[in-house]
């Protein structure tokens, strides 16, 4: 009798606490719920340019030349922030105040926002897409990657490679016809990126190596902008975006993506399994990720190694191409500059087809025009952030969970920011106008805790790629070909940029 008396009570307790913690589940999301209310239709309150009824701002927002200068005219009219309506029910304040990318860039603790989930799929939870504790971690036991020590060991490697794309390029100068340079930068930037971030011994400008993981990334990368701009909203819905064609193509190109880099990592194993000391010339990033441990003694896991794989494979890439594509495009444009910049080259060179990590330093002018070109055409245009704290904005309360966008490539054309803001001129990078201008007008790279983990490497191979280039080249831009930018995840060119080659 006691026992059963025992079990009745306790499965009565069980069922009880059951209830209430169901019930509380309900009252939480009522609540948020409610707040979520409240907070749109403060929201609705705020600044915002005219907006059209059920769209709201959906038709004008995106990564086209149009939306851009969209973007550029509503920071004229507000120059604090303006909120933007995907629809009558998603809002997201977008700034490019300068003050206000300081405070929300020095906060690493605010979250990325649910469209950064967008990209899991394909490059997990790694530096770019998490926070928190584990970015934290992590960026901590990767920064050793991106020491001065280990970014010296890399110069011979953008030397080889350089001299492999002015080979190529070699057979199409003066011919007469332009050349579509951002394909052969994205597989040029790719082999830098094997090289020295994993030793593989990969050719991907001569045998076309990686081209499958090249047109994966392009794929993904406009799905993503598709997903994050829905002509359909239920696409922002996982189980219903991954049962469409959409869904199932991101799908099949993360795959083509995951077994490419974890073939880098096997390889990697497999060299370790052979000998303790695989035949490198350095230490690279691969072997970092490998032997990094934290302050308790623990590395990565194989999944934390794969998702930082991706990122870097991804980021690493992606990012110098279209940056190093910008910067020949600028050069090309501004012919005065680029006779500059080729006479500063031969001078440093003295007759030598190598550059050496001391002569980076005497490349003053090629790196102030490489510095002006990435503040017209910043390679991340955007980035996001979820608030973890209500924060006040022109003295106006911003809600805890506004999705925030911050307008890198609208602040570096701000005429308040910049005198004569769409004109090409180095000069504002010399060392004394540099002194005068606030560290957080110029992003390139990001600032703050987050900034971009790699922007030195990436800044030495674009300063000793454009070197050779220059030396070997004069560029001139094919005035009958649009180049109109496309603002993804990656600020690109939507049809590509084409430039004439021709000898010096």
């Amino acid at each position: 009798m006691d026992v059963t008396y025992s079990l009745f009570a306790g499965a009565l307790v069980t069922l009880l606490l059951l209830v209430l913690t169901r019930l509380s589940f309900i009252i939480r999301k009522v609540h948020v719920g409610v707040t979520w209310c409240a907070d749109i239709k403060y929201l609705r309150s705020l600044p915002s340019p005219p907006k059209r009824w059920i769209f709201g701002h959906a038709l004008e927002l995106g990564p086209t030349e149009s939306s851009i200068r969209f973007y550029q005219k509503c920071h004229k009219e507000f120059p604090k922030y303006c909120v933007y309506w995907i629809g009558p029910i998603v809002a997201e304040v977008r700034t490019a105040d300068v003050e206000t990318m300081r405070r929300l860039m020095l906060q690493p603790e605010n979250p990325k926002p649910p469209a950064y989930g967008f990209l899991h799929k394909w490059i997990g939870d790694g530096l770019l897409t998490t926070s928190g504790a584990k970015w934290r971690r992590h960026r901590k036991m990767l920064t050793p990657a991106f020491h001065f020590d280990i970014l010296k060991q890399y110069i011979p490697v953008y030397n080889e490679v350089s001299h492999k794309l002015v080979e190529v390029w070699s057979g199409l100068a003066d011919s007469g016809e332009s050349v579509e340079i951002t394909e052969y930068l994205h597989s040029y930037t790719l082999d830098v990126l094997l090289r020295c971030m994993y030793s593989s011994n990969s050719n991907c400008l001569e045998k076309k190596d990686g081209m499958d993981y090249l047109k994966a990334v392009k794929q993904l990368t406009d799905l993503f902008m598709a997903r994050v701009y829905p002509s359909n909203p239920l696409h922002l819905i996982d189980w219903i975006y991954f049962n469409t064609t959409a869904g199932h193509q991101f799908l099949h190109y993360s795959d083509v993506v995951h077994k490419f880099s974890e073939g880098v990592i096997v390889q990697r194993r497999e060299e370790l399994l052979k000998t303790s000391k695989p035949a490198k010339k350095y230490v690279d990033f691969l072997d970092i990720l490998l032997s990094a441990k934290d302050e308790n003694g623990e590395g990565l896991t194989d999944t934390e190694i794969r998702e930082e794989v991706d990122t870097f494979m991804f980021e690493g890439h992606d990012t110098t191409a279209s940056g190093l594509s910008w910067v020949l495009y600028c050069l090309a444009m501004y012919k005065q500059h680029q006779e500059m910049c080729r006479k500063e080259i031969r001078e440093v060179l003295a007759g030598r087809d190598y550059i050496t990590w001391e002569n980076l330093s005497k490349l003053s002018y090629t790196t102030m025009c490489i510095k002006e070109s990435l503040r017209l055409y910043p390679p991340v245009p955007y980035i996001a952030k979820e608030l973890s704290e209500e924060i006040i904005l022109d003295g106006q309360r911003i809600p805890k969970g506004t999705w925030i966008a911050l307008g890198i490539i609208t602040m570096h054309h701000d005429p308040l920011v910049w005198d004569n803001a769409e004109e090409f001129d180095p000069t504002r990078f010399n060392a004394e106008n540099s002194k005068k201008r606030d560290p957080f007008a110029y992003l390139p790279f990001s600032a703050g805790p987050r900034n971009c983990i790699g922007q030195h490497f990436a800044m030495d191979e674009i300063r000793v790629t454009v070197a050779h280039i220059l030396n070997k080249f004069h560029l001139e831009v094919d005035k009958k070909h649009n180049v109109e930018r496309y603002a993804v995840a990656i600020l690109s060119a939507r049809t590509g940029i084409k430039v004439k080659l021709s000898l010096v």
